[in-house]
């Protein structure tokens, strides 16, 4: 299903209302403004539209066999696939953030780092932010038992730590609605404290980039 489709076309799910479908294709669009921004290739974004046409397309990327599951994302073929019959949109921002530090080529000392000190912000926050650390925290301990990323993982692991990353992102999706507009001051300044000392310590003082987090 093309996004552009997405609301028309008879097999978009029918749990996706008006303004679900807009803000899909709002990220897809300005997921390509930012590529573009930091030059950057752009990345395929397939929605398909159940699971038999989610596990055709990953065999046919891949020449694997997987189960189905809301969405994944290929660096090797720079492809994000989506998985209509059970996405959210939280889902689709989860997968961008996997490709957009494919992008950036971040090392996973840094997502590592990273992580780390959102994870420190989160758990010393308001309710709602302790609340969304713990979350976070859960869904890492899940990946770890379930080995997704082979035995004896833990959350020093960066591909553990850059699942962090992806799923706050697809959890602020969701959350989004629900926080005060007094509460999202709150929590987008002390992400952006957090970001910003992270790029300090890689060396990043470029006063046109920091000042445009």
């Amino acid at each position: 299903v093309d996004v552009k489709d997405l609301g028309k076309d008879d097999r978009t799910p029918k749990r996706f209302t008006e303004k679900t479908v807009k803000k899909l294709q709002t990220m897809v669009d300005n997921f390509n403004k930012v590529l573009k921004k930091i030059g950057a290739q752009p990345y395929n974004i397939t929605f398909a539209a159940n699971n038999k046409q989610y596990e055709a397309r990953y065999r046919e990327l891949t020449g694997r066999k997987k189960s189905a599951n809301r969405g994944t994302f290929i660096g090797s073929k720079r492809e994000i696939i989506i998985n209509l019959s059970s996405a959210t949109e939280g889902t689709l921002a989860h997968e961008m953030m996997h490709a957009y530090l494919h992008a950036l080529n971040i090392t996973g000392k840094n997502i590592l780092q990273l992580t780390k000190s959102l994870y420190t912000a989160l758990s010393r926050g308001s309710a709602i932010e302790k609340r969304i650390a713990k979350e976070l925290r859960q869904f890492q301990d899940e990946y770890i038992r379930r080995n997704v990323y082979g035995q004896n993982k833990t959350l020093e692991d960066p591909n553990i730590a850059e699942e962090f990353l992806t799923e706050y992102v697809g959890i602020m999706v969701q959350y989004s609605d629900r926080i005060p507009d007094s509460g999202k001051v709150s929590f987008a300044e002390k992400v952006r404290k957090t970001i910003l000392k992270f790029l300090t310590r890689l060396g990043i003082k470029d006063k046109s980039i920091l000042q445009a987090i």
